[in-house]
């Protein structure tokens, strides 16, 4: 009979072997103290009214404690289930049949809400200082005792699960989030040093240790399979942050080591074919930083920043600020036009025609040194270095300049050397440097030319002075087979070139002097050694055509000779020498 009436009421048949009443009505509620109601036991107020209609038992059996359930709210604690450390079975037992502890469930009725609703809402409030308490207003724990391992699935103290069942539209001004995390400040929020405010806080606690042989990370952006990829993993508006990231500060920096060496570390692929958008590139890291404002304080904006702080001594490698690198797998082809550049490091400049370069320097690169003047340079110390690998490829151009590319293709101006070219290993038909030039209509003024040496002294000399110096050197080893030269210089015409008007020199040597010197001569000429006497002046493929040379025979007689020209090594020709002026 107690089952039927049970099932009619849709109710569980009472326990009768526990003593005390589960429910009962009337116009008083029974006294404190009192025994024989069950905890938990409902007492129905006939008399009550708002907040005092209903009560329950929260006593014991033998000495109740009766106090009122008012509508919406619950005046002192709720416990669901015992709280139990590592015992099992104190808390609610949970089962693929009873899958929650607790579930509340809500729905919109049908009907646009149109307001801010909560299904479930939770706030503690604060009204004094607080110091020395971790305070929260919801917690979530999942505690896993020790020896407890986890499988496939999604184990979780706290989810926010957003189920978009079919097809949405998230219109201008919603937001559709699992987690919506807001700070509210009412008036001014202060953080002091060692303090810490923020939207999300994700940290490690207790003594424990992490080996980590797959992904362990404070924040996992991840997907299921077969589940669409977020557009951005993580979007920071550019008003929402004065700093849109920040890892690490300085001098206490993110601690690396062998197992992680990277602080940032940035993995991509292109996987298909990629059509340029609106900045006509793709790349691992996209940085620009636009300068919206007129700035007038003496502060360097900088794109990216690399900046690589030596404080102790380094081992062979590459240290680098900044380091740009193309590796190039397998058997690639880079293919394209002639105008494809493929390059470690590539910079450009970009302006419209309204620039105005007033002052300053505007450089596609610019090496600054600021090593103090007194540290102690043992290696080499330059600002541009080029290099190769070993067993690797040789640059075939060092630095290549574009024709056209530049109107000065390098401008030096420095306080001691120029440039400085060693070549240790100069192929047999090569050469250390060669300049090329073609002038359409040149208007040369006297005393310049396409190549020229300009050396101005301002100050007292103490030695000799050379605007130019051309050496071979003969080395202990040294054979030269044929025609040596420290000069090799010439004047080529095409047949169809017109130079009729023209006056061809060899050389041209002028001497603009106001004052008289000490001695002056064409050439100052230093033999030293036996073996150094020449054997002519001059050694010519054709005497008449280099020297205008007639045969004559002498008519005085003359008091000693010069050796002027030769024929082909052979054949010297001589400059007899008279004492007299008038001699003929």
């Amino acid at each position: 009979m107690i089952q039927r009436v049970c099932a009619l009421l849709r109710m569980q048949p009472p326990i009768v072997d526990n003593r005390g009443l589960l429910s009962l009505s009337g116009a008083t509620v029974p006294t404190d103290g009192t025994d024989g109601y069950q905890t938990g036991c409902i007492f129905q107020h006939t008399d009550g009214g708002g907040g005092t209609a209903l009560y329950i038992n929260e006593g014991s059996v033998t000495s109740c404690d009766f106090n009122p359930v008012e509508a919406g709210n619950i005046t002192t604690s709720l416990d669901v289930g015992a709280f139990s450390s590592l015992t099992a079975g104190s808390g609610i037992a949970l089962s693929s049949d009873n899958r929650s502890a607790a579930a509340i469930f809500g729905d919109d009725n049908g009907l646009s809400i149109a307001s801010n609703v909560y299904n479930l809402r939770t706030r503690l409030l604060l009204t004094v200082d607080q110091a020395g308490a971790s305070i929260r207003a919801l917690m979530a724990q999942l505690k896993c005792a020790d020896g407890v391992d986890v499988e496939t699935g999604i184990y979780t103290a706290s989810q926010g699960y957003l189920e978009l069942a079919g097809t949405h539209i998230a219109k201008n001004g919603a937001t559709l989030s699992c987690i919506d995390a807001s700070m509210e400040i009412g008036t001014k929020l202060t953080t002091n040093v060692g303090g810490e405010a923020c939207g999300i806080h994700v940290e490690t606690t207790g003594a424990g240790t992490i080996t980590n042989d797959g992904t362990c990370a404070g924040i996992l952006i991840d997907k299921a399979a077969g589940a669409a990829s977020w557009p951005v993993g993580l979007l920071i508006d550019g008003a929402s942050a004065h700093q849109a990231i920040k890892v690490g500060v300085q001098d206490t920096g993110v601690d690396l080591t062998t197992t992680y060496p990277f602080a940032v570390e940035v993995h991509c692929e292109a996987n298909a074919n990629i059509v340029a958008g609106d900045t006509g590139s793709t790349a691992g890291i996209y940085a620009r930083y636009a300068i919206e404002v007129a700035q007038i304080t003496n502060t360097s904006h900088i794109g990216i920043f690399g900046k690589l702080r030596v404080k102790a001594d380094l081992d062979d490698g590459n240290h680098a600020g900044l380091m740009g690198w193309v590796e190039i797998s397998g058997t690639t082809e880079i293919g394209g036009i002639a105008s494809t550049t493929t390059a470690a490091g590539n910079f450009s400049v970009i302006a419209p025609s309204t620039l105005n370069l007033s002052t300053g320097h505007l450089n596609g690169i610019c090496v600054d040194c600021s090593v103090d003047d007194e540290a102690t340079i043992g290696g080499t110390l330059s600002g541009i270095r080029l290099k190769k690998s070993t067993g690797c490829y040789a640059w075939p151009t060092g630095i290549a300049i574009d024709a056209g590319a530049a109107v000065i293709g390098i401008n030096l101006s420095v306080t001691t050397q120029a440039s400085v070219m060693t070549v240790t290993a100069l192929p047999a038909d090569a050469r250390a440097s060669r300049f090329a030039y073609t002038c359409a209509t040149p208007a040369m003024s006297d005393g310049y030319g396409a190549h020229e040496i300009d050396l101005t002294i301002s100050g007292v000399g103490t030695g000799g002075i050379q605007a130019a110096s051309t050496w071979v050197n003969l080395t202990a080893t040294a054979t030269a087979p044929s025609y040596t030269f420290c000069h090799n210089d010439g004047i080529w015409q095409d047949a169809s070139a017109t130079i009729s008007a023209a006056y061809i020199s060899w050389a041209k040597y002028q001497c603009l002097l106001s004052d008289n010197p000490a001695w002056c001569s064409l050439w100052e000429l230093n033999f030293s050694g036996a073996n150094s006497e020449i054997d002519a002046i001059f050694n010519c493929n054709d005497a008449t055509l280099a020297l205008g040379y007639q045969e004559g025979t002498p008519t005085k007689a003359a008091v000693g000779s010069i050796p002027f020209f030769s024929v082909a090594g052979g054949g010297i020709r001589y400059i007899y020498l008279y004492d007299h002026p008038d001699s003929d």
